[in-house]
This record gives structure tokens, sequence and C-alpha cells, in this order.
């Protein structure tokens, strides 16, 4: 064997030994990927309101005036809607459910609605599926119906969902 192949061939070894050395005391570790899904509900048209429409009001009614506004939402899946609030309040008590009174307006004039709602236990199931619903529902008093003056009332009111 020439001097020049035994040459080549000893630097071989020594790289191959060099590099397995390396290799050997090359530390081992381990990589932990993590994340964390919140719990979260948001109603399935959020920029468009939701519409309780008692349509025309009788002044003389012997019997209040009922209406109701179907909420569709979602919550993230296994997690219930446990509260809602609309203009603010929840509506006096922990479990979400309701009983509060907010105006539609015609000018300076106003009809006050009770507005009642239960909030489901439903576990979400996700943003991808059918949304859920819950009805919040109007009522207007004998009362009030009576001692209405004519015009056409509204108010909008804002809502949010939680889980």
């Amino acid at each position: 064997m020439s001097i020049l192949k035994k040459t080549a061939l000893a630097a071989a070894c020594v790289g191959t030994l060099l590099f397995a050395g390396a290799a050997s005391a090359a530390g081992m570790g381990s990589l932990q990927i993590k994340g964390t899904v919140a719990g979260t509900c948001e109603f399935h048209t959020p920029t468009t309101a939701y519409v309780m429409d008692f349509g025309p009001l009788d002044t003389s009614a012997t019997s209040p005036a009922t209406a109701v506004a179907d909420l569709a939402y979602h919550c993230t899946t296994g997690t219930p809607a446990a509260r809602l609030f609309i203009d603010g309040v929840i509506g006096g008590n922990p479990s979400g459910n309701s009983g509060e009174t907010l105006n539609m307006n015609s000018g300076a004039n106003r009809i006050p609605v009770t507005l009642t709602w239960t909030v489901p236990t439903t576990p979400g199931t996700g943003f991808a599926t059918a949304p859920l619903h819950m009805n919040v529902n109007g009522s207007i008093s004998v009362a009030n119906l009576n001692a209405a003056v004519a015009g056409t009332y509204t108010a909008t009111y804002p809502m949010l969902i939680l889980p």
C-alpha cells in the first residue's frame, strides 16, 4: 500500500473516531409541547342584533303582551354557558337566570319590558358545529300597555354570554 493510501486511511479512521466521540459526548434532552384551551362562549352572529318583536301593541289589552328572542351561541366543546348579561345586568342571581326590566323607547316615552331567561346547562359542542339556543322571554304588563302613548318603540341593549 502506498504512503498516500495509508495516510488517507489513517485520516478516515481518525475522522470516524472523532465523529463517534462527539456523538457519544452529546447530551440527550426532551421537548415539551404545551397549550391551554380556555372555555369560551360567543354569540353565533355577534354583529347582528337578535330581535324580540312584540308587533302591534294593544293598549286596550286585558293580558300581558309577550315575545321571545331566540339567541344562538357556541361554547368551547364541553363548556356550558353559565351567565348571560343584558345591558351589563345578569338578572340578579348567580346562576345566570333572570328577571330584569328594560325599556323600549319612543322619544321621551317608555314601555317597560320584563325579561326572563334560563341559561341552559348543555355543554358546548365547539365552534364548527350547529349553535346552541336559549330563549329570552319578554313581557309587557297590562298596566303598561294600557298607559302606552302612540309611537314606534325600540331599544338595543348589549349582551354578553360567558362560560
